[in-house]
């Protein structure tokens, strides 16, 4: 376990690669790296949601879009600390 850290984790992106990736890595083994319940798997669609709901860790259905939406989900789940891993591709 990492420290004696008492914050959240925030991963958005849980069901992709690079998310899923990172939440295995964190829950994965005798001696996971973070504690399941500290660990925010966000994710875009309900059926993302209810794959990942049996990992042991809280899931959260947010739309990065949506500001408003989120800033409010993330301030019902008081301490999320995020820690994003996204590449935003903008076409002109």
């Amino acid at each position: 376990m990492v420290g004696t850290m008492c914050s959240n984790i925030l991963v958005t992106g849980a069901a992709g690669y690079i998310g899923g990736s990172i939440v295995a890595d964190f829950t994965n083994g005798d001696k996971p790296l973070i504690e399941k319940e500290r660990i925010i798997a966000a994710v875009r669609s309900e059926e993302q949601a209810k794959a990942l709901s049996g990992l042991g860790i809280k899931v959260l259905q947010l739309d990065l879009t949506d500001e408003k939406a989120v800033i409010e989900t993330l301030l019902h789940h008081n301490g999320a600390e995020t820690s994003t891993f996204e590449i935003h591709t903008r076409r002109n």
